[in-house]
């Protein structure tokens, strides 16, 4: 979580490229990002199933064998991708709605020119709140 986020960018990134785990690496969530990348990688290996090892498995044989494999496979990638797909895209309106608000409360940093040109409630997660005492008893409550 290195540099200063923006929940715009970050909200934009999710809904265009969200299945891709481009938001998730931009915010430094490597392992939600890995994940999304597991799933892209499971589309391909079984995309390259469908189109050469089945029917290379299926010579000899009738299509009609081969055809409900073919689809549940086809089934599976349709599922996958739109779940990928609908998983990135759900989570960038989700950060769009927070705002730098939201990204604040989840310890991202936004700049201060962000916080001022919004005119946000939010505080910067470097700035520490003065912790309150009680001058006459000289006991902090901290």
């Amino acid at each position: 979580m290195q540099g200063y986020k923006s929940a715009d960018t970050a909200g934009i990134l999710g809904i265009t490229l969200g299945g891709l785990g481009v938001m998730d690496f931009y915010l430094g969530n490597y392992r939600k990002a890995a994940v999304h990348v597991g799933l892209l990688v499971l589309v391909l290996t079984l995309l390259i199933v469908e189109m050469i090892v089945l029917p290379l498995s299926c010579l000899g044989l009738e299509w009609s064998d081969c055809a409900g494999m073919n689809a549940v496979i086809e089934v599976l990638i349709v599922i996958v991708v739109l779940g990928n797909f609908l998983w990135g895209v759900a989570e960038g309106i989700v950060v769009l709605i927070r705002g730098d608000d939201g990204l604040v409360s989840r310890g991202y940093r936004i700049s201060n020119s962000r916080v001022q040109a919004k005119g946000a409630r939010s505080v910067l997660v470097e700035e520490k709140k003065e912790a309150p005492s009680d001058a006459g008893s000289g006991v902090s409550i901290w």
